[in-house]
């Protein structure tokens, strides 16, 4: 099984790649860096949706409805099953989309800093340099499981920061049912990075830059 992941860092111009739900929602932002990166995420993952669907970015149907409650805060998804997952993750000026075929997928991007200990205990992650990439690696399964922060990460049971992930042990609301797989990735130097993938299989991840492919859709500097 083969995970993409295709990094971008936010870049303007790429409104028009999204649908006119999104579209109507961005005025909510405050933040300038915020829209920067949440559009060039949403753009971004329809870019490679649509070629593989074969449609246009704006014309890629997705939702966000819980699959479980039925809300609107779920993790977005074609609205149409394809057999195709995605994953969309932003921090700092890293943008990251992951997507597989196959097996529901999970990425995680965090930009390094400060650490609070009470934050980290709460989350079952070391306080110390280790923290951000824990922090990822959780985040990154919880995305794939579709449970997001619905599932408080002390649930998430992993290896030490200093070995290869590893899930180790989970407490959510109901069993997983199916294995999952943890592959961390070099966002370069003040970032931390993982995505998870759901199989027991043979899996390879293959990362490309998507700064080249946002440009040909009309991506200027941000």
């Amino acid at each position: 099984m083969r995970c993409e992941v295709w990094w971008a860092r936010p870049v303007d111009g790429l409104t028009g790649l999204l649908d006119a739900d999104e579209r109507a929602r961005l005025a909510r932002f405050r933040d300038r860096g915020a829209l920067l990166r949440h559009v060039t995420g949403r753009a971004l993952a329809r870019v490679l949706l649509g070629r593989e669907l074969g449609a246009s970015p704006a014309g890629v149907r997705l939702t966000a409805s819980c699959e479980r409650c039925g809300c609107a805060n779920g993790k977005p998804r074609l609205a149409e099953p394809r057999g195709v997952h995605f994953s969309v993750s932003h921090s700092g000026d890293r943008v990251v989309v992951a997507l597989s075929r196959g097996a529901d997928v999970g990425v995680d991007v965090e930009e390094t800093g400060p650490v609070d200990p009470r934050a980290a205990e709460l989350a079952g992650c070391p306080a110390g340099a280790g923290f951000h990439l824990a922090w990822a690696r959780k985040e990154a399964v919880l995305k794939a499981t579709g449970h997001g922060l619905s599932v408080p990460p002390a649930a998430v049971r992993l290896s030490p920061p200093d070995e290869p992930p590893r899930l180790l042990g989970w407490s959510g609301p109901e069993p997983l049912g199916t294995p999952v797989a943890l592959h961390d990735l070099d966002a370069g130097p003040g970032y931390a990075a993982s995505v998870a993938l759901l199989t027991g299989g043979a899996w390879a991840v293959e990362q490309f830059d998507a700064v080249p492919l946002l440009a040909g859709h009309g991506a200027t500097a941000g």
